[in-house]
């Protein structure tokens, strides 16, 4: 059986041919066109400009592969979430279009699954190595997921706040190091020293399987303040200390999990796994147990349409149903082993608990300064609900404070009083989110995060759609990081602070 794949989650545009034949998926054909240079002013992958660029280079590539013919080709696979939703639609309707017209299967692919079957384009994974703990780490995520079988998942652990390839890239941008950050920090850390800085291990001993990495990219900004000047021996040392902080938290969570777990088998994935020094340490951590160590082909780690295709071919090999093509839709929110939005008529729906706290707090509008301590995320949440009136009315929300004060974790406790269940994470990667939201008063949570941007002039607020959603008064609007803004923000500004070891939020 032979395969057409398309990926487009993100700011590559790629397309591969992909056949299985007794067993193995073999690649015939893969093609990647990276936006990399153009998002890298930005300090990040800006999602509007994501699909404008993917428009032009999909049908180039698709037309270069095929012809516009289908010849042998049996089925079209596509990343269909999760990821930019903007970017995801250009690929998901051309492959509708293609199954349309050429009569055949579509197959809508989750791309987390995809990255995990990154990981037999070169070897087949037997049953026999069952169960699997996988490490997804990228840009955008950070997971750990228990795959029973092919097509089972069961997720264990997940970041709390910033993804790990988030956090590479930001502590690259306080460094001075060029976009993408992960490479960038792996080059100049071969000349560091791991154990310079004794940078925090966070959640390391929290007795769960989630990760946090906002604290530990905040350390590293206050350690950089307290230097008077950056060499080039002490820029290399804090990128090989921050990054072994980091690795050690991957490493020993997913080696807890794989004992308690008692699993054969171990397979990391995703844009970081093309991290040296992750892999070498992942590999050695296991080394002396009986758990085989599955780790995917350089050249597959970061986004391409090869890996969509071997997920598309093993859903066909698991039984997959054929679905009218016109159903499928981008699902941006996507959870690896849940439903397509399609599917599940409950996602997006307020459960009733938030929909009467949104009605009682949002009726009153509180007046004057306030101030609120806080010393769990539960607390930061309910603070953030209690706001939820002022929110409303001010459309414009403000987000001021330094790194891993509390900004984010805010924006969960407001998601979270309009329904919102899945992961709200720092926009860092992708500078803005959007959330859709059913209320009579607002239709999406706008999340923007600034802080890659030197500054937001009115070339880059447009590339980031963000005067569409000033203008938009069904939208509300957080933004961290306002100070880098050149063009005027009127909003209501909430200020984060660190003090004592409490997280304060102050309304004036």
């Amino acid at each position: 059986m032979k395969i057409l794949a398309i990926e487009s989650s993100c700011d590559e545009t790629a397309v591969a041919i992909v056949e299985e034949r007794e067993g193995r998926f073999t690649v015939l054909e893969n093609v990647v066109s990276s936006q990399i240079a153009t998002h890298a002013k930005f300090g990040g992958v800006v999602p509007e400009v994501a699909a404008r660029l993917h428009v032009p280079v999909l049908p180039e590539i698709l037309g270069a592969m095929t012809m516009w013919k289908r010849g042998d080709i049996d089925a079209i696979a596509v990343t269909t979430g999760p990821g930019l939703a903007t970017a995801l639609r250009v690929g998901v309707e051309t492959a509708k279009a293609l199954a349309v017209t050429w009569q055949i299967p579509l197959i809508p692919v989750d791309h987390m699954e995809g990255h995990i079957y990154a990981n037999i384009l070169d070897t087949p994974i037997p049953n026999s190595q069952f169960p699997i703990l996988c490490l997804i780490v990228s840009g955008g995520h950070t997971e750990l997921v228990l795959m029973k079988a092919h097509g089972k998942y069961e997720l264990i652990g997940q970041t709390r706040d910033d993804a790990a390839g988030e956090a590479f890239d930001k502590t690259a941008a306080q460094l001075g190091l060029p976009y993408p950050g992960g490479p960038n920090i792996d080059r100049v850390a071969k000349d560091g020293r791991r154990d310079a800085i004794d940078f925090p291990r966070p959640m390391l001993n929290s007795g769960d399987y989630d990760f946090s990495f906002s604290g530990l990219k905040t350390a590293v900004r206050y350690y950089i303040s307290e230097q008077k000047k950056l060499s080039e021996q002490n820029v290399a040392d804090i990128a090989a200390s921050f990054q072994q902080a980091l690795i050690d938290v991957l490493v020993k969570k997913s080696y807890k999990a794989a004992q308690e777990f008692n699993v054969n088998s171990v397979l990391l994935c995703g844009g970081v796994s093309a991290s040296k020094e992750l892999r070498e340490q992942f590999a050695e951590v296991f080394g002396d147990t009986n758990i085989e160590v599955i780790m995917p082909n350089m050249k597959y780690t970061t986004d391409n349409a090869a890996m969509i295709g071997a997920a598309g071919l093993q859903n066909i090999k698991n039984g997959y149903k054929e679905i009218d093509p016109f159903i499928v839709d981008a699902d941006p929110g996507k959870i690896l082993g849940g439903k397509w939005k399609w599917e599940d008529e409950t996602r997006g729906i307020v459960n009733k608990r938030a929909a009467s706290m949104l009605t009682e707090l949002s009726s009153p509008s509180t007046s004057g300064a306030q101030r609120f301590e806080t010393s769990s995320v539960h607390e930061m949440h309910e603070v953030a609900m209690n706001l939820v009136g002022d929110l409303i009315k001010a459309h414009v929300v403000l987000l001021k404070g330094d790194l891993g004060s509390g900004k984010t974790t805010f924006a969960q406790g407001v998601a979270l009083a309009f329904g919102e269940n899945k992961p709200v994470r720092s926009p860092t990667f992708t500078l803005v989110n959007e959330y859709p939201v059913h209320n009579d008063k607002i239709d999406r949570i706008v999340h923007v995060d600034l802080y890659r941007l030197d500054k937001l002039d009115a070339e880059e607020s447009r590339n980031l759609g963000l005067e569409v959603f000033l203008n938009d008064p069904r939208s509300l609007v957080l933004i961290e990081w306002p100070e880098r803004s050149e063009i005027e923000l009127d909003g209501m500004e909430l200020q984060f602070t660190i003090e004592g070891g409490k997280h304060i939020v102050e309304k004036n």
